[in-house]
């Protein structure tokens, strides 16, 4: 009778044992699927607000004249940063070439990018933004950011993804379909805004 008794509270406290493992497998699992769909969330809102200030953006005139910092700029490292679950880029280029701002030749500036990989996460670069290589040239349209307590202050590409070509020579070549109208426009009349550097 005493072992039945003590079988019985074996069985219960096995039971328990297997209920409190089931319930601690749920708890994680649940955790997880709500950091998938917080990552997720994330990055849709950061690729919808990314290009909200471009669409006044049609012409190399409106571009040039939105833009705090224009210039030629060879990257020359990429740092990547995981902020709320989502992992920004920040390029860092060298200027070689200003038109406008008042930065200067040799000056290393900070870009950010979405996306990229850092430790076990990973977000996707926006389509028409990638992120850039290492020791290649570019045409930099930029806005300095506001202020911030915990990043501090950088770059960012002036009209979303529209602030930026690959220099090729003399020409400039677009990043993505969707900016192909607006590189070629600026290849046309690049005299116009480009003939004298400031730096």
């Amino acid at each position: 009778m005493h072992d039945k008794g003590l079988s019985k509270q074996s069985t219960k406290k096995k039971q328990l044992q297997v209920f409190v493992i089931i319930l601690f497998v749920l708890m994680i699992g649940l955790y997880f699927a709500s950091r998938v769909v917080s990552h997720d969330r994330s990055l849709e809102n950061t690729g919808s607000a990314s290009w909200a200030t471009g669409s006044d953006i049609v012409d190399v005139k409106t571009l040039f004249d939105s833009a705090d910092v224009v210039a030629v700029g060879k990257v020359c490292d990429s740092i990547p940063e995981l902020r709320v679950d989502v992992v920004f880029t920040m390029e860092v280029v060298e200027l070689e070439t200003v038109y406008k701002g008042s930065v200067t030749a040799d000056e290393r500036i900070e870009v950010l990018f979405t996306g990229g990989s850092f430790e076990n996460y990973y977000s996707a670069p926006i389509q028409e933004l990638p992120l850039l290589e290492q020791g290649k040239e570019y045409l930099f349209f930029l806005e300095l950011s506001p202020e911030d307590e915990v990043y501090g202050q950088y770059y960012l590409i002036c009209g979303g993804y529209k602030g930026i070509a690959e220099v090729d020579g003399s020409k400039y070549i677009s990043l993505s379909k969707e900016n192909e109208a607006l590189i070629e426009d600026l290849n046309t009349n690049k005299d116009l805004f480009l003939a004298n550097s400031i730096h």
